[in-house]
């Protein structure tokens, strides 16, 4: 029951930072979201998703 709690607030902030992350669009960017998306993959860790964003950056 914990644990369910837990996940539907996570899942809540993640919503929610996308909403935040839609505003940002620039013209290299033009979702806006693409580094978030990036940090927040399942798969990564938050220090792997910064190395693949630097290299997105060059």
């Amino acid at each position: 029951m914990q644990k369910k709690q837990v996940r539907q607030r996570t899942r809540r902030s993640f919503v929610l930072k996308q909403q935040r992350f839609k505003d940002k669009k620039t013209d290299d960017d033009p979702y806006g979201q693409k580094k978030h998306f990036i940090i927040r993959s399942r798969l990564m860790t938050k220090r792997m998703a910064k190395g693949m964003i630097k290299t997105m950056e060059k």
